[in-house]
């Protein structure tokens, strides 16, 4: 039937770990591992520096806000392939995590990497981060560190869901908090992805030694 094809489809997963320090040399071939290997059109691969700027930037912003880094290099691998400088859905995502500009421009509260007074263009301390802002590696991912942190408590275990799908894909309980998550087949499909990212990297020794590895 048409109905059960478009019925709405829920999942429960484990909240997203906090920081744990990682070892960049070990990742950085990893990445290099999981990047496709295009060479025709418009895909262009970053190159080594780019990539240990992108394995810092994540590091570092999950220090800050306390979301694993593995995480978010899955998202961003997932999402732009490591490429800091591209644009998506028809010019409206920015870089390493494919930021809508309508969200970061969202994420103007104290504590937010978007907040006027974090951002040292004199220009842009009124209105937060710009689309100039977002393909900046150290801004985006800061950008995205400090929204699984918020997401962390507002909706633990939904964080991935609608980072893909957007608050559309809430239903909103009591509080206004979500009393469940619906999603299409396209958004299950990108949360299954990062998951399995991630896990590659936290199975392969990519923590420094001595550092246990969630799971």
């Amino acid at each position: 039937m048409v109905l059960s094809a478009l019925s709405i489809m829920m999942i429960t997963a484990p909240p997203i770990h906090g920081y744990s320090e990682v070892d960049h040399g070990g990742l950085h071939s990893h990445l290099v591992e999981h990047l496709p290997n295009r060479t025709k059109g418009k895909w262009r691969r970053p190159t080594d520096e780019q990539l240990m700027t992108v394995i810092e930037a994540a590091d570092v912003a999950g220090e800050e806000y306390d979301i694993d880094p593995l995480w978010l290099l899955s998202v961003m691998g997932i999402e732009s392939g490591y490429r800091h400088w591209i644009m998506g859905d028809n010019g409206h995502a920015f870089g390493l995590g494919q930021l809508h500009y309508r969200t970061a421009r969202g994420t103007k509260r104290t504590g937010s990497p978007c907040h006027p007074k974090r951002l040292s263009s004199p220009d842009n301390r009124r209105n937060g981060c710009n689309r100039e802002h977002l393909l900046d590696p150290v801004i985006n991912a800061r950008v995205m560190a400090w929204w699984f942190n918020m997401m962390k408590r507002k909706a633990p275990g939904d964080e991935a869901v609608i980072y893909n799908c957007g608050y559309r894909c809430c239903i909103k309980g009591k509080g206004k908090r979500c009393k469940h998550i619906s999603f299409t087949r396209t958004t299950r499909k990108y949360y299954k992805r990062y998951r399995e990212l991630r896990h590659v990297f936290a199975t392969r020794g990519n923590r420094v030694s001595g550092v246990p590895v969630p799971q």
